[in-house]
């Protein structure tokens, strides 16, 4: 290769993610996104669209582009094309299947435990009997699956197994199955009840690099839009040192691939065209340059109507105080700010339901954040939101409001009896920033600071919080934020999950910065290692404001799961 295209090469292939980043959260193909990805094809570079979904689940996706993309489906176990009348899989270039034998010992498993078993190949879905979340399944990506009791006859090898089943029953019944068959497939959660199972060492990263070399492209001239799994694996697999490394965030020739950073794309059509290169700054924290990373740690960036969501918090506070009444403001400390707002049932030896506000650490107030509290008061327990300092009123330390939020926990253990409530029965949740909190609480040592016992909370659902402080410090949020080494350490809740002893809820939205939702993977990932009991909601087209007002519907997302997590 001459020395001039080594430094900067044209690209001549681009794969770009289907589920993640071409589609909105609507599963839709935005009109602006087409238009980029048609123009992209017409200069002549080869497009590839990769999808964990089978070739047939994306025919009305194909249908909509004025050429013929190629495709990596089933997360890199198959390449190949669509023919453009039948639209039936043709010019295959990989076809990867799961063996026969390993098949049906996965099938049994599920069937066992009582989970029911999706089988794909490039032409067929098969299920036995359609669930709820098969439905769903199917109305998403617009194909019917194919109903019978055989879903292996003839010794099918599959291309992929899926196993589908209600969250309530995922925790119990999917981990075994994950971890008997880790060895003999490569197995991914894309959604907590989602247990996708393909053959070993499939992912789209490597389908990349493959699909590369039978083009004849060279790895310096490939893009990759939103692709999973570009860590130093995919490096080894075949990708160059200046290959091009799209993940979910603008366009950056990286000097080697880092961790997929994972959101719905806001700005698709300016990383297609920008393919060959953009100016960035250097690279602050996962790839991301500063300006990145700041924008991770900006809601508003993401969430273009956070001042009509928040402003909808305070207004459906006050329409549910007219509906259960106002509540017992009591204090917890001798600041005039250290107060809680008391939503009682009637219920006597009601269990607790303590709630922390978000707001960037700079706003929010409990008489804005009631919103919720009918649930917990219809649902037969008392609704307990917290009144706390904000951070600039602090100097700029965390520490004070880490203190009060932990002493309002310690007053409603010791005093639960004053207003009905059972001090056995407390759990807490926490939204943003308030889910950091939260998550700090949970690794209070209770008994040396409070004198307690050491399982004052018996549960916990965080939504959308933060729970390693470093990539925060790194970001515009040190502006406001006066982090200390000390203070990082102490309130990265990642690092003190031995002190961790309750069951925790973690929730993130589709529509969330890729920083947002990483921090809930990882912590989820964090604590499955450890051991500890750990549940991960997903809110598909939810953004960050959004998310958490299904809280205040029973059969919501986060409704439903606090209401089945405190047993109501």
């Amino acid at each position: 290769m001459n020395e001039s295209r080594s430094k900067k090469s044209a690209v001549r292939l681009m794969a770009i993610d289907v589920d993640g980043t071409l589609l909105d959260g609507f599963h839709r193909l935005r009109t602006e996104v087409k238009d980029a990805v048609n123009r992209l094809a017409a200069s002549g570079c080869a497009v590839a669209l990769a999808t964990a979904r089978g070739p047939q689940a994306v025919v009305e996706i194909v249908q909509q582009f004025a050429f013929a993309p190629l495709l990596i489906c089933f997360s890199g176990g198959w390449i190949g094309e669509l023919e453009s009348t039948s639209r039936r899989p043709v010019n295959v270039r990989l076809d990867r299947r799961l063996p026969a034998d390993i098949a049906r010992s996965i099938v049994s498993q599920a069937i066992n435990q009582g989970v029911e078993p999706n089988v794909f190949t490039p032409e067929t879905w098969r299920v036995r009997k359609l669930t709820d979340e098969i439905v769903e399944e199917a109305r998403i990506v617009n194909l019917q699956p194919t109903v019978s009791e055989e879903l292996l006859a003839g010794d099918i090898e599959p291309s992929k197994i899926m196993l589908i089943t209600r969250l309530d029953v995922a925790d119990g019944a999917l981990p075994p199955i994950e971890r008997s068959i880790q060895s003999i497939s490569t197995v991914t959660f894309s959604k907590p009840n989602y247990l996708e199972i393909l053959p070993v060492g499939v992912n789209k990263a490597k389908a990349v690099a493959a699909l590369s070399r039978l083009l004849g492209v060279d790895l310096s001239e490939v893009a990759a839009v939103g692709i999973n799994a570009l860590g130093p694996a995919a490096t080894k697999q075949g990708f160059s040192d200046n290959a091009v490394c799209v993940q979910r965030a603008p366009v950056w020739r990286c000097p080697r691939a880092t961790s997929p950073l994972e959101h719905r794309a806001r700005s698709m059509p300016e990383q297609v065209t920008a393919a060959a290169g953009v100016q960035r700054g250097p690279a602050v924290w996962l790839g991301l340059d500063q300006r990145e990373l700041d924008d991770a740690y900006n809601q508003a960036k993401y969430a273009p109507n956070r001042d009509q969501i928040v402003a909808r918090y305070a207004t459906n506070s006050a329409m549910v105080r007219t509906r259960i009444g106002e509540p017992t403001r009591v204090a917890y400390g001798s600041s005039s700010i250290e107060t809680l707002d008391i939503y009682s049932t009637g219920r006597p030896a009601a269990p607790i339901n303590v709630f922390i506000h978000g707001g960037a650490w700079r706003t929010g107030a409990a008489r804005n954040s009631a919103f919720a509290s009918e649930l917990f008061v219809r649902s037969g327990a008392h609704s307990i939101v917290l009144d706390f300092i904000n951070v600039e009123e602090a100097g700029g330390s965390l520490t004070p409001m880490v203190d009060q939020v932990r002493r309002a926990v310690a007053w409603v253990y010791g005093n639960a009896a004053s207003f009905g409530g059972d001090p056995t029965r407390i759990h807490i949740t926490g939204h943003s920033s308030g889910a950091h909190l939260g998550g700090v609480v949970l690794i209070t040592d209770w008994v040396s600071e409070f004198g307690l016992p050491a399982d004052v909370v018996k549960g916990a659902l965080l939504c959308s919080g933060m729970y390693d402080l470093k990539p925060v410090r790194l970001s515009a949020r040190s502006n406001y934020v006066r982090f200390t080494d000390e203070m990082e350490q102490a309130l990265s809740t990642q690092r003190h999950i031995g002190m961790l002893n309750c069951p925790v809820v973690l929730a993130h939205g589709t529509l969330e910065t890729p920083e947002f939702q990483r921090q809930s993977r990882e912590f989820e990932a964090a604590l499955r290692s450890a051991g500890k009991p750990v549940s991960m909601l997903v809110g598909e087209g939810y953004n960050h404001f959004e998310l958490i007002e299904t809280l205040a519907n029973p059969y919501g997302l986060l409704g439903g799961a606090v209401l089945r997590q405190m047993n109501l």
